[in-house]
C-alpha cells in the first residue's frame, strides 16, 4: 500500500539529505486510522508542500507513543527532528504544528520509520557496432548501496543540482 503525505521544506530536505529517518504523525481524528494501518514495506510519497518535488521511501516500521517526549527518547532525536533540537525544543516544535498539541493528547503519536527508496531508470543503447546494451541508472547512496562493489574505473561523472553524478 502506498501513502501520501504532504511536508514542509526543512523536514523534506532532511529525508531526501537521508538525515532524518523518522517522520512523526498524529492521526487528524478518531476516524483516521492511515498510521496505524501502516506496515512494513508500505511506501509512502512525501510531497514537498512548497515545491511539489516528491520522495519515495519504504516504510520500515511503525511504533505508537503516547507523548511527544517518549516517542524522541526512544526513538532519538537525530533520527526524528531537524535542525539540531533537543528533545524540549522537538516538543515545543511538534505543539506549535496545526492541533497537534490536541490530537496528541488524545490519540498519541506515531514514529514512521523509513528509508528513501533509490530511483531505477531502465534504457537501452546501441553501440556503435549495433550492439543493444542494457542500461540501468541508479539514485543510490554511495556508503551503502556501493560498500560491497568493486568500481575497477569510472566511465563519466558530473554534477546535478547538490548531487554528484558518477556512471561506472
Amino acid at each position: 500500500m502506498n501513502y501520501n503525505l504532504e511536508l514542509n521544506e526543512q523536514p523534506f530536505t532532511a529525508i531526501k539529505a537521508r538525515t532524518k529517518k523518522i517522520e512523526g504523525r498524529t492521526p487528524k481524528n478518531f476516524k483516521d486510522k492511515r498510521y496505524e494501518e501502516m506496515v512494513s514495506g508500505d511506501t509512502v510519497t512525501f510531497t514537498n508542500n512548497v515545491t511539489n518535488e516528491r520522495l519515495l521511501c519504504e516504510i520500515l516500521s511503525v511504533c505508537h507513543y503516547n507523548d511527544v517526549r517518549t516517542m524522541l527518547g526512544t526513538e532519538g532525536v537525530e533520527n526524528v527532528l531537524t535542525g539540531g533540537l533537543d528533545i524540549e525544543s522537538g516538543i515545543e516544535s511538534y505543539n506549535n504544528l496545526e492541533g497537534y498539541e490536541g490530537r496528541i493528547k488524545k490519540y498519541g503519536i506515531y514514529a514512521i520509520r523509513i528509508k528513501l527508496k533509490n530511483v531505477e531508470i531502465k534504457s537501452t543503447l546501441t553501440n556503435y557496432s549495433g550492439q543493444i546494451l542494457d542500461l540501468i541508472y541508479r539514485d543510490v547512496d554511495l556508503l551503502a548501496d556501493l560498500e560491497n562493489r568493486i568500481v575497477s574505473g569510472v566511465h563519466g561523472y558530473c554534477f546535478y543540482n547538490d548531487k554528484l553524478i558518477v556512471v561506472y
